[in-house]
């Protein structure tokens, strides 16, 4: 993830009915580029990553074991 200037940040996990699954950060960082390695944390299926900082990003993402 890319974040452009100091903000608090939220990133977490939810599977397909909506449910969180995951909470990979909720603090405050540093502008910069993180790379964050959490898929071994999950099982097979399909999830959705939502970033909340000042604005609010959604991806969606498959896990195949």
């Amino acid at each position: 993830i890319t974040i452009p200037d100091k903000q608090k940040v939220d990133l977490s996990i939810y599977d397909v009915s909506g449910r969180k699954v995951l909470n990979i950060i909720n603090k405050e960082l540093e502008p910069g580029i993180y790379k964050i390695d959490f898929k071994n944390k999950l099982n097979k299926g399909i999830y959705f990553a939502v970033l909340k900082g000042r604005e609010k990003r959604i991806k969606k993402f498959s896990i195949l074991k």
